[in-house]
């Protein structure tokens, strides 16, 4: 089953609007609606926040300026929009880590479970995951007992 067509599409509109998103008419939107949202955080006390959809992170960044301490978190469908909101940003990625018999089973048994989790990666697909988001693989290498841990910036 592939990617529903309107997330396509949405994905593509806003890769191709990225660049001039917060300075033409196409975020005139989310900026005449900035002054409310502030108004509307600013009413709750909170360690930390999650932009579902922050585009180029715009209000992110006026929230965590507002809000001194705050853990702050951004996601959006638009790679390009995600490049243009942290650029010099980093990840760190904590995994399973399993060898190879094992990670196999692991990964038909897993979709089948009630977790949710999915998949358990290899270093390689981890970076190679990193690498196509636009990230420079710093390290990937076996953490603790049975993980990994991957570490990139922009």
């Amino acid at each position: 089953m592939g990617e529903p067509d309107h997330k396509r599409k949405s994905r593509t509109a806003f890769d191709r609007q990225a660049a001039q998103y917060d300075t033409e008419m196409y975020g005139r939107h989310a900026r005449r609606l900035h002054g409310e949202v502030m108004a509307a955080v600013e009413r709750f006390e909170f360690g930390a926040v999650l932009d579902v959809g922050c585009g180029t992170g715009a209000t992110l960044e006026a929230i965590v300026s507002a809000q001194t301490g705050v853990h702050a978190c951004g996601i959006d469908l638009s790679p390009e929009m995600i490049a243009v909101s942290r650029p010099g940003g980093g990840l760190v990625i904590g995994e399973w880590r399993l060898v190879t018999p094992w990670r196999q089973l692991m990964n038909r048994l897993l979709p089948r479970m009630p977790e949710g989790d999915v998949r358990i990666y290899t270093g390689r697909e981890l970076t190679d995951l990193a690498e196509a988001a636009g990230y420079r693989v710093e390290r990937c290498a076996p953490a603790g007992v049975r993980g990994q841990l991957l570490v990139a910036r922009r």
